[in-house]
């Protein structure tokens, strides 16, 4: 949630809260109760929206960095082969290898995950041979794992970025319906009360200021002139 938004939900709580606090006064009014409700309802969904998003971002990064992993991992593998091959002159085996960094990742999930996969298993004849140039031992193993688990993350991984970005959108209208209940029912259920609770009225507002209600600045007294 960014700051302004956090800003705006702190000012729902600190509503909620007062309301609740002062519920002596309106606790008669069977509207007011629905509408102190309808707020409660509106900060718990905008909250639950807030937790899928974090989840959403988290599986984002989380996918990202697996995909980091696997390109890292085959690109070793890439610069060994390439070495490798060249050494032995063999052009059609250096073209299996011949890939940077960013050749590894173009292309949709499904099409990266196949290209790394492939370059992995046409390693493999050639273990001796790309280890004296480089490859770690075992490393092909490493790289498979790499794969796997990026695939494992991007499907389950996109579903939950689909929810979240879906979800992010119902969190901001949420927002726009939460100010709107504010400003046309509360607000003037709240007015009401001017002549039989002026403090409550002037507290409510104070809490409906997000940061809470803005100090006046005084001015510094001037200094007296000295007596001539």
């Amino acid at each position: 949630m960014d700051k302004p938004h956090l800003r705006k939900l702190q000012m729902y709580e600190a509503v909620l809260v007062y309301l609740e606090t002062k519920n002596a006064i309106w606790s008669a009014s069977t509207t007011f109760k629905t509408e102190v409700e309808a707020l409660k309802t509106g900060i718990t969904n905008i909250k639950e929206k807030d937790r899928i998003n974090k989840k959403s971002n988290d599986a984002t990064k989380g996918k990202e960095q697996k995909r980091d992993a696997m390109i890292k991992a085959t690109s070793k593998i890439c610069d060994a082969g390439v070495a490798y091959a060249d050494s032995i002159d063999d052009a059609e085996l250096r073209g299996k290898f011949d890939f940077s960094p960013k050749e590894l990742g173009e292309g949709n999930v499904e099409i990266v995950i196949a290209r790394c996969r492939q370059i992995g298993n046409d390693a493999i004849p050639f273990t001796s041979g790309l280890t004296d140039w480089g490859m770690p031992t075992d490393y092909l193993a490493v790289q498979s794992a790499t794969v796997e688990a990026f695939e494992l993350a991007s499907p389950k991984g996109k579903d939950i970025v689909t929810t979240g970005k879906s979800t992010n959108k119902e969190m901001n209208s949420e927002f726009k319906v939460i100010d709107t209940h504010l400003k046309r029912r509360l607000d003037k259920l709240v007015n009401g009360y001017e002549d039989a609770a002026p403090d409550f009225v002037t507290e409510y507002y104070d809490k409906r200021y997000i940061g809470g209600r803005k100090k006046k600045v005084v001015p510094p007294t001037p200094p007296t002139p000295p007596i001539v």
